[in-house]
């Protein structure tokens, strides 16, 4: 959903959203005749992939924080109506910024799920890690 909330934002050109497209198709693809093939290397390749969005949306406000990105702060910049109705944003809370934390939280139920159903020492040692001080 959030690849749609972009794309409404900045309303790509013709080209532009034919290359998504066509990523999004071989990239399904590829998924699909690897999982076929190794089901538990896809399982970790996406919670890399999550991982790395979490890390890159974090990135993100922390760049909004500085002022690095004004035309995110700008308090003209509307966020689509599309993401409002799918993240049920209240009036007020309707920056770029909360956008981007709306984007950026995993369902607990399934953070790690596949991580674990793949590799439960790796994901073990995981948690251990990250409940250490």
């Amino acid at each position: 959903m959030h690849l749609l909330t972009f794309l409404d934002m900045y309303r790509p050109g013709k080209l532009m959203r034919l290359m998504v497209f066509l990523a999004q198709g071989i990239f399904y693809n590829t998924m699909f005749v690897g999982y076929l093939l190794s089901p538990s290397f896809c399982h970790r390749l996406v919670g890399y992939l999550e991982d790395e969005a979490v890390a890159t949306y974090t990135k993100c406000l922390d760049e909004i924080d500085k002022g690095r990105l004004p035309q995110w702060t700008d308090p003209n910049f509307k966020i689509p109506d599309l993401a409002v109705k799918y993240w049920n944003m209240p009036e007020g809370k309707r920056t770029m910024r909360d956008l981007i934390l709306y984007i950026r939280v995993r369902p607990p139920p399934l953070l790690g799920l596949g991580m674990f159903l793949t590799c439960p020492r790796l994901m073990k040692h995981r948690i251990a890690a990250s409940t250490t001080p």
